[in-house]
Parts: C-alpha cells; structure tokens; sequence
C-alpha cells in the first residue's frame, strides 16, 4: 500500500483502537506506522486468551 491509501488504513487502525473497549497496550501498539495493526491485533488474541 502507498499513498493516500496507507494513510488511511493507518487512521482507520488507530480510530478502530480508539474507540474499542481495548486494553491500552492494544491501542500503544496501533500507532505504530506499517506494522502496528497486526501488533495490536496480536497483543488482543494473546490478553483475550489468557
């Protein structure tokens, strides 16, 4: 992804963090540009999970 298009997968992780009743090491990990939807969707499998 490049462009405008990246910009605005990037403020859509962060808005879906945000707003989500998620523990605030899932929304840290979202503001991390590239990686940091698949960080935060990781961390929330691994608190979820036990």
């Amino acid at each position: 992804m490049a462009g405008p298009v990246h910009g605005l997968a990037y403020v859509t992780v962060i808005a879906a963090a945000s707003l989500a009743r998620t523990p605030s090491g899932v929304r840290l990990r979202a503001l991390i540009p590239g990686v940091g939807g698949q960080l935060a969707l990781r961390h929330l499998r691994a608190t979820q999970n036990g």
